[in-house]
């Protein structure tokens, strides 16, 4: 746990938990339900710039970036204060979401992941393979960088998994 990086990972929590609808939901994505144990639509949220879309080509940014300007912008700075070393030009947030083993597509080549989780929760390490060895990394308030084109799942949880990763398109 990075002790320094509390006060903040709090506070973009309370942002995030924020976002709900009116009903209390929070927003959902149609595609990787296929990659999810649960087979449920992923309750997710992305911020930042997306590649050209076919059905949105005048849209440079995800829908988030606009409807959560103050979380968008508190991520930015957590981001630039921890880690300006690192290159992302999109952020992600999955809530309660268990990711079967998978590579990402569409990252840009030799880029680096960088995740953390926030929540009230037990388990959801992320494990990464790399070749046949299964490494299991705690990512509660403790982010990592990896690399996403390794074989890479979340094992299992119970509570308010969040977590945030920031990658590069």
């Amino acid at each position: 746990m990075k002790i320094e990086q509390m006060p903040y990972l709090m506070n973009i929590y309370e942002e995030i938990m924020k976002c709900k609808d009116p009903k209390g939901k929070f927003p959902s994505v149609n595609n990787r339900r296929k990659n999810t144990k649960t087979g449920k639509r992923p309750q997710s949220i992305f911020l930042g710039k997306r590649k050209p879309h076919p059905f949105y080509p005048n849209e440079p940014f995800y829908r988030g970036t606009h409807r959560y300007p103050k979380l968008y912008s508190q991520l930015k700075d957590y981001h630039a204060i921890f880690y300006p070393d690192h290159k992302y030009n999109v952020i992600l947030i999955n809530r309660k979401v268990q990711f079967l083993k998978h590579k990402d597509k569409g990252n840009v080549k030799n880029s680096m992941n960088l995740i953390v989780g926030i929540g009230d929760y037990d388990g959801g390490e992320l494990s990464i393979f790399d070749f046949d060895k299964k490494n299991t990394f705690d990512i509660w308030c403790n982010p990592l960088l990896f690399n996403p084109f390794l074989y890479h799942q979340v094992e299992d949880f119970n509570g308010e998994r969040l977590t945030i990763t920031y990658y590069l398109i």
